[in-house]
């Protein structure tokens, strides 16, 4: 995650297409951590996933080749939520 986000620069649109979203343009994002993610059933998305769209390609990457796996309900207290900034708006 650290280095898809540094290499889009924090940017919305580039993380989008690398996670084979195409409404992120222009959004303000939020990274979600979780802690202990291996307790949560990990398993390979499907296309009948919640969230699954248009480019849904099987077999656990992302259309923009980044690994992704689901996972069961994840317990509020598991959580930690981090604003992704874009490096012009003073991330670092």
């Amino acid at each position: 995650m650290n280095q898809a986000i540094n290499d889009a620069g924090g940017d919305s649109a580039v993380l989008g297409k690398l996670f084979g979203v195409d409404t992120w343009n222009g959004q303000n994002l939020i990274r979600i951590d979780i802690d202990n993610p291996t307790s949560l059933n990990p398993r390979l998305p499907t296309h009948n996933n919640s969230g699954a769209n248009a480019n849904f390609v099987p077999g656990g990457k992302t259309s923009g080749g980044i690994s992704e796996v689901v996972v069961d309900v994840i317990p509020p207290e598991k959580v930690w939520v981090t604003p992704v900034k874009p490096i012009s708006e003073g991330r670092k």
